[in-house]
C-alpha cells in the first residue's frame, strides 16, 4: 500500500492508515478463531483522473486543473504486498 487505507477488524474501526509502519493495535479485538479482517485501500487521486478522462464529459466526477489524459499511465495501488499478523508477547506474562 502506497497511499491510505482504512481497517477494520470485527466491526471496531481502527482509524485511517497513510504512513508507515501501517500497522494497528487489534490486542482487544482479535478473537481466537473466525475474525473478519476488512481493508479498503483508496485509489490514488491521479488514477481517478485519468480513468474519468475515459468517460464522456458528462460521467465524470473530478473537475480539476491538473492534466492527465486517457493514455496516462495508471500508478500502482491497492493492496500491494502481504498482510500478515506480528504476534508480541508482553513482558511478565
Amino acid at each position: 500500500m502506497k497511499y491510505a487505507a482504512q481497517v477494520r477488524l470485527n466491526g471496531k474501526d481502527h482509524g485511517p492508515l497513510w504512513t508507515k509502519p501501517f500497522r494497528v493495535e487489534i490486542t482487544n479485538v482479535v478473537k481466537p478463531s473466525e475474525n473478519i479482517l476488512e481493508i479498503d485501500v483508496a485509489n490514488p487521486w491521479p488514477n481517478r483522473i485519468v480513468g474519468d478522462s475515459r468517460l464522456p464529459p458528462e460521467r465524470r466526477y473530478p473537475h480539476t486543473n491538473i492534466v492527465y489524459n486517457q493514455d496516462t499511465p495508471l500508478a500502482e495501488s491497492g493492496l500491494l504486498g502481504p498482510v500478515w499478523l506480528q504476534v508480541i508477547e508482553a513482558m511478565g506474562r
